[in-house]
């Protein structure tokens, strides 16, 4: 269910290992919808592992750099191609353009593909069915299968209609983003700008074509901002500033795609029931300003996969998903939790916690948990707690 990143990719992988798969994708032709188009270096490495990094490299730009500057500490670099936890370059691209050679490759690897459908339920049991129809229609058709894996987004249907139990984290961060013709942003190097005690973040990621993709994003306690629509440009880049961003790379800059504003609340869910599985943000939304939502999706459709290929016990490969997806996604959870605390957050009981936690982080940067070289394999045990909150 659904021919974006993940559920293409997962489609591809199961079709060179064999499997006979159906796509069932909304949409004919992929618009921008303000989604992730920045693959930190361990979601390439899960890219390679699917089989899909082929397929992207032509519509993809390698991205060595990577800048964080969080106020009032100095700006810190590094070349993700020697960082001693990157596995090598991030890489960016535009989304929509991402998703048609993805689903393509799926579609010459063997997957039936069918566009233009709408999934409006779904009903788990030992022959899973998805109940489908024609976007332009009003009568559907039922198809069952061995297996349904929902990669049908926030809000999945999937979820919702086979009975998965969900759960969200408050809302503490709104984010708007934007993609930016025109900008005077540096070319090779993504750019993360935070003022905590604004609760203020400003997100500048490269693009092939010579276009930036830009997020600002707002703790909900400072009030709401509206960040929507054309008008609202300015304002956009006024939180931007705010985090630190260089107000002149916006200076001419026009929208080449919607400026949208979003949710930042996470989100997620058992990830396999009876004989159905979520991969991606059918899973689990990560709190999205720190990126790691296109590498995750691709690590759900790799350990499906590798759980599917790895037993002929249907049951007990869901059960190995859902083990393995727990211990990454907590893991990572755990260390944007810790991120948002100190580096997001305004408020005097996280002013507290800076003033123990920045002097050390100014000294060695290595403290702040590093979710896009490692990603989930970063450590977060109690040791890592304590020393990126300088309480060693």
């Amino acid at each position: 269910m659904g021919g974006g990143i993940a559920g293409a990719s997962l489609a591809f992988r199961l079709s060179v290992l064999g499997a006979r798969v159906t796509v069932l994708e909304r949409e004919n032709r992929y618009r921008d919808r303000v989604r992730g188009e920045l693959l930190y270096p361990w979601g390439v490495v899960e890219a390679g592992l699917l089989g899909v990094a082929d397929a992207l490299k032509p519509v993809s730009k390698e991205l060595r750099n990577w800048a964080t500057k969080i106020q009032p500490l100095r700006a810190w670099r590094s070349d993700l191609t020697r960082s001693a936890t990157a596995a090598g370059p991030a890489v960016t691209f535009a989304h929509p353009v991402a998703q048609e050679a993805l689903v393509q490759a799926a579609a010459a690897a063997g997957a039936e593909v069918l566009r233009g459908v709408v999934v409006t339920g779904v009903e788990p049991g030992v022959r899973p069915a998805a109940r489908v129809r024609r976007a332009e229609g009003k009568s559907g058709i039922r198809l069952e299968a061995d297996l349904v894996v929902g990669a049908d987004g926030r809000g999945s249907v999937t979820a919702r209609t086979a009975g998965f139990s969900s759960h969200s984290a408050p809302e503490t961060l709104v984010l708007a983003g934007a993609l930016c013709a025109g900008a005077s942003a540096p070319d090779d190097t993504g750019h993360v700008f935070m003022r905590p005690e604004a609760g203020l973040l400003g997100l500048v990621v490269p693009l092939p074509g010579g276009r930036h993709r830009m997020y600002a994003g707002y703790h909900t306690a400072t009030g709401k901002r509206n960040l929507s629509g054309p008008p609202a440009l300015p304002a956009f880049g006024d939180v931007m500033a705010g985090a630190g961003m260089p107000a002149e790379w916006l200076d001419g800059a026009e929208l080449a795609g919607p400026l949208a504003e979003f949710s930042g609340a996470e989100t997620w869910a058992e990830p396999a029931g009876d004989r159905v599985a979520l991969i991606g943000d059918a899973a689990a939304v990560s709190d999205p300003s720190w990126g790691c939502g296109l590498a995750l999706a691709l690590r759900d459709a790799r350990v499906l996969a590798d759980a599917l290929a790895g037993s002929p016990d249907l049951e007990a490969a869901l059960r190995r998903y859902a083990g393995e997806h727990a211990v990454y996604h907590d893991a990572l959870r755990r260390q944007t939790k810790w991120l948002e605390t100190v580096f997001r957050t305004p408020g005097p009981q996280a002013d507290a916690l800076r003033r123990a936690a920045m002097p050390k982080i100014a000294v060695d940067p290595s403290r702040a948990p590093d979710v896009v070289g490692a990603g989930p394999e970063g450590p977060s045990d109690e040791a890592a707690r304590r020393r990126f909150f300088g309480e060693d």
